[in-house]
């Protein structure tokens, strides 16, 4: 039979021996030990193949089905580094029951043998890298380091003609509030020449340890290593500030003028508000409108919450346009780019006013009468109609049939014309309107 152990592998113990017993069911508890018998025929020499002579001992493996108490026999050894062969190792089994020959006492068992055989394994690949620690900023994108792994070697000489991978084995925290596990969204480093590249996950920055390992296909019979030792470096990412995005989902706002002071709530002016990355999560966001060219339009506001509603009264009677640039801000200071929205207030054209004399007089047989100021306090609207023109429509009422001889009229200042016919005398009622050209 055949034991086979592997190149480099320390102290290394494995089975040679099973179903191992003392004797019959009644010798249970004699002790047992393996005993060499034989010079070691090695192959090469002892001295290069062992550091001390195989220990052969007994290994106990506790009771089987039955409960009855089994044993195993294992070779322990050492061999230096780097060094195969072979050794042919004879034994036998000794107890600790009776020797009296002349009974048949029998306490050694027959001899026995096996070629424990150091085999050829794959030995584990190797490398270091050039520095121990990368800083970049925050979002810095695509990362490249020529070279940045060296030393690479797939083990012993015959395995010169394996293939290697570099693997990203681990990442570890170091002082972030990010899941280091999802640091990176690209990672390689060439096996041909060690060039490092890497990039990381939006808004991501702290201090990471980055372990790597090279990996072969050599394979692991006969207790071979295809694994590199883990080889690693710190990872520090700058914070830079993020600002999140957003859009004016009502860029152009359209309203008509008002006539009182009346607040108005536009709901869905802004959105697609993005959430701030984690380390940021502190920080309180607001919007603020930092350019207006048209204040005159408004009596308050305009103002934006969180959720994109716009707020605000507007100054009654006045039309125009206002250009609105509106930006985030974060409690820090920092701000974001400028958005503009428009609002167009439509100019709606108010009814004019005046106020009437409450009575005029004239005397019977007078003639043609102007009378000034009878119509005071003329106006065509607000401020911004008095561009408009009037016209005056005179209605009348009395009981004195053919009381003017000229129906009564008023002029665009107030003026009051008329004459009543000769030899008649009477009341009048008189009711006067305006109306302007503003539409």
């Amino acid at each position: 039979p055949q034991v086979n152990g592997g190149r480099d592998q320390a102290v290394q113990s494995l089975v040679f021996a099973r179903m191992v017993s003392p004797g019959a069911y009644n010798e249970l508890d004699q002790s047992i030990s393996f005993v060499l018998t034989n010079e070691l025929q090695l192959n090469p020499t002892p001295s290069n193949l062992f550091l001390a002579t195989p220990n052969l001992t007994v290994v106990s493996l506790g009771p089987n089905a039955d409960g009855l108490e089994e044993w195993e026999g294992r070779v322990v050894w050492e061999s230096p580094p780097g060094v195969t062969g072979s050794a042919t190792l004879e034994f036998v089994l000794v107890d600790d029951g009776p020797t009296d020959s002349a009974r048949g006492d029998q306490s050694q068992s027959e001899p026995g043998m096996f070629e424990l055989i150091v085999q050829v394994n794959n030995a584990p690949p190797r490398f270091s890298f050039v520095q121990s620690t990368i800083e970049i900023p925050e979002d810095a994108g695509m990362q490249v380091f020529p070279n940045f792994a060296t030393g690479i070697n797939p083990g012993y000489p015959n395995e010169a003609g394996q293939a290697l991978t570099f693997v990203l084995s681990e990442v570890v925290s170091l002082d972030t509030v990010f899941d280091p596990s999802l640091l990176f969204t690209q990672f390689n480093i060439s096996a041909e020449d060690g060039t490092l590249q890497f990039d990381t996950e939006v808004n991501y920055n702290g201090a990471y340890q980055v372990f790597v390992q090279l990996v072969d296909d050599g394979g692991t019979e006969f207790f071979g290593t295809n694994v590199s030792d883990a080889q690693n470096f710190t990872l520090i990412i700058s914070a830079n500030g993020t600002m999140p995005t957003w859009a004016v989902l009502q860029r152009d706002i359209m309203l008509l003028e008002q006539r009182a002071l009346v607040e108005e709530v536009l709901d869905g002016v802004l959105g697609n508000l993005s959430a701030l990355p984690e380390d940021e999560r502190d920080q309180q966001l607001s919007f603020l409108v930092v350019e207006n060219n048209a204040t005159f339009l408004f009596v308050q506001g305009p103002d934006f919450d969180l959720k994109g509603t716009m707020r605000f009264v507007l100054n009654p009677h006045r039309s125009g346009f206002a250009l609105l640039g509106i930006r985030l801000e974060k409690s820090n200071g920092e701000v974001g780019e400028i958005q503009y929205v428009t609002v167009s207030v439509a100019q709606v054209n108010d009814a004019p006013t005046l106020t009437l004399r409450s009575m005029i007089a004239s005397l019977e047989s007078a003639g043609p009468e102007t009378l000034l100021d009878v119509a005071r306090e003329i106006l065509t609207g607000p401020p911004d109609e008095d561009w408009q023109r009037l016209t005056f429509t005179v209605r009348f009422n009395t009981s004195v049939s053919g009381l003017f001889a000229s129906a009564p009229q008023m002029d665009p200042q107030g003026t009051l014309r008329f004459e009543v016919t000769p030899e008649l005398h009477g009341e009048a009622l008189l009711w006067v309107s305006a109306a302007d050209d503003g539409g």
